[in-house]
C-alpha cells in the first residue's frame, strides 16, 4: 500500500479506476483493487489460506461490541490499522486452514499497555472443583492501578460475554465459578483494565 503526499489523490476516498483509496489518521493510501479469479485459479494452499481468513473474519465480527469497540480501537489509535484488523491480524493464528480454531490458546480477547501482573495463575480448586482460584503478585504499588478491575472471557467453542470479576489488582487472589462442567475442557482469559476503561493490559490464557 502506498501513500499520497500531495496532489488530488489526497481528497479521495473509494474506489477510482482500479485503485481504492483509503484515509487513516489524516493521511490517504492507494492500492490496486485485485482482479476477480475464477475459483479454478486458487491453488490448495491459497484455499486454505482463504479459509483460515474468513473464519477469523467471521469470529472478530462476534467481538466486535464485546471487546474491539472498547479495547481494540483504543489500541490501534496510532498505528496504520483500526482495531477491527488488528483484531483480524493478531487472533489469525490461532485458525487453522479448515477454517476451525486449531489452538484456542493462541485466541487473544485483550491488549494494550496496561501492566499484566506477575505470576498470574488459574487452577481448579482442588476441594471445590465448581470453583477457579485465581492468584497474582502485585508488583505495582501506586494507588493508580490498585483498583484495575480483573476482567474474564472464558472459551468453550464460542466466546462467552466479557465479565468483570468484581476483584481488583490490589488483592492479589479472586475465585471465579469454573465456566464448564467438570471434564470438560475450557479456555479462561484473563485480563485488566482500569476504572477510566481506557487502559488494558494484555490477557493470558489458561486452561480449566
Amino acid at each position: 500500500m502506498a501513500r499520497v503526499v500531495g496532489g488530488i489523490g489526497q481528497d479521495l476516498s473509494g474506489t477510482v479506476g482500479g485503485f481504492s483509496f483509503v484515509n487513516r489518521n489524516g493521511s490517504t493510501y492507494v492500492r490496486a483493487l485485485p482482479r476477480e479469479r475464477k475459483e479454478s485459479e486458487w491453488s490448495d494452499k491459497q484455499r486454505q489460506a482463504r479459509s483460515g481468513f474468513a473464519a477469523v473474519i467471521r469470529f472478530a465480527r462476534t467481538q466486535k461490541k464485546q471487546v474491539i469497540l472498547p479495547i481494540w480501537n483504543k489500541a490501534a489509535i496510532g498505528t496504520n490499522q483500526n482495531g477491527f484488523n488488528l483484531f483480524v491480524s493478531t487472533n489469525r493464528a490461532a485458525f487453522d486452514f479448515q477454517g476451525q480454531v486449531g489452538d484456542p490458546g493462541l485466541l487473544h480477547f485483550s491488549t494494550g499497555h496496561l501492566p499484566l501482573p506477575y505470576r498470574l495463575s488459574a487452577t481448579v480448586d482442588a476441594q471445590n472443583p465448581g470453583s477457579i482460584l485465581v492468584s497474582w503478585a502485585n508488583q505495582l504499588d501506586d494507588s493508580n492501578f490498585s483498583n484495575d478491575c480483573l476482567m474474564a472471557v472464558t472459551y468453550t467453542g464460542v466466546a462467552k460475554a466479557l465479565v468483570n470479576t468484581g476483584f481488583t489488582r490490589k488483592e492479589g487472589k479472586a475465585t471465579l465459578q469454573r465456566p464448564s462442567p467438570e471434564g470438560e475442557e475450557a479456555f479462561l482469559y484473563l485480563f485488566f483494565w482500569n476504572k477510566k476503561w481506557d487502559r488494558y493490559s494484555v490477557d493470558q490464557a489458561f486452561v480449566v
